[in-house]
């Protein structure tokens, strides 16, 4: 994932699904560490990144522009956002879980506000 080594100690591989369908392999940020770096500094973002529990992001340090998604609870798309370097997204209070991934992400997933998106563990 890009410029700097990140210890696979704090990422797990997860797939994400929505209807049957799967959208991508994903890492799960696993630790408080692991979410609070996220993408920053990273220049190949080769899969998206699961953040858990997670309720906001910002993009500083961060060198592309990001699809978002923020789930609720049952894994519900509450809220899809395209955010550039170096921002600061608002809060979503009821969003426990962000999906941060490269820009068109969402489009090429065809998913929407409202879609249910499950994050499988990798057996």
């Amino acid at each position: 994932m890009g410029l700097r080594k990140k210890s696979t100690a704090h990422f797990s591989s997860v797939w994400l699904v929505s209807d049957a369908r799967v959208l991508a392999s994903a890492k799960l940020a696993s630790s408080r560490s692991a979410r609070r770096r996220g993408l920053i500094g990273v220049v190949d973002i080769d899969e998206p990144l699961v953040l858990q529990p997670c309720r906001w992001i910002h993009t500083f340090g961060v060198v592309h522009t990001l699809d978002v998604a923020y789930l609720d609870a049952q894994g519900v798309v509450l809220h899809i956002k395209r955010i550039s370097p170096w921002r600061v997204d608002a809060p979503v209070w009821s969003a426990v879980t962000v999906i941060e991934a490269t820009n068109g992400s969402m489009e090429r997933w065809n998913l929407h506000v409202g879609d249910i998106v499950e994050v499988r563990h990798v057996q």
